[in-house]
């Protein structure tokens, strides 16, 4: 396959993704207070348990509940901002253009979440979009630290290629 037909696949996969992705998170929004904590529940169980485990003795459902929800907030934007940076740095967009377009879109996309809320009756939270945008800032280190990594990577192997002449 030329390089410009894998281009356009790419993109294409990057948008056909970015698309789920965002349906999964406005899905969740849409959902009642009461399937959202049915949602959770199982998650929050371990936690407990876990809490438990290490002999924590304060309140741990309001904690397991707490760092539940807030985890779900992080991955879901996490997720979120990779896929838009890669969707971008695929249209050409150089990497600082990539950051600026990935941020201004997590973030309106979760304002956007949050105001969705509202119609499900478990209210927005300014906060919510502060945590959101805790996941978009962990996918831009991640991006950070793959392309040093590539970058070594290179490196090592061209002093490799060097020692050998």
């Amino acid at each position: 396959m030329s390089r410009i037909i894998k281009s356009h696949v790419s993109t294409a996969l990057y948008e056909g993704f970015l698309v789920l992705w965002l349906g999964f998170i406005y899905t969740n929004s849409l959902k009642s207070k009461a399937d959202s904590a049915a949602q959770s529940e199982p998650m929050e169980g371990v936690l407990r348990r876990l809490l438990a485990l290490l002999g924590f003795e304060g309140d741990s459902e309001g904690i397991a509940e707490i760092v539940v929800r807030k985890a779900a907030h992080i991955f879901e934007f996490f997720v979120l901002a990779l896929l838009l940076y890669l969707l971008i740095r695929s249209l050409g967009y150089d990497r600082r253009q990539c950051i600026a377009l990935t941020a201004v879109l997590a973030v309106t996309a979760a304002a956007l979440d949050e105001t969705l809320q509202l119609f499900s009756h478990r209210g927005a939270r300014i906060t919510d979009v502060f945590i959101d945008s805790l996941g978009i800032l962990v996918a831009f280190l991640v991006v950070k630290i793959g392309r040093n990594a590539r970058k070594t990577d290179g490196r090592k192997t061209q002093t490799d290629n060097e020692k050998q002449l």
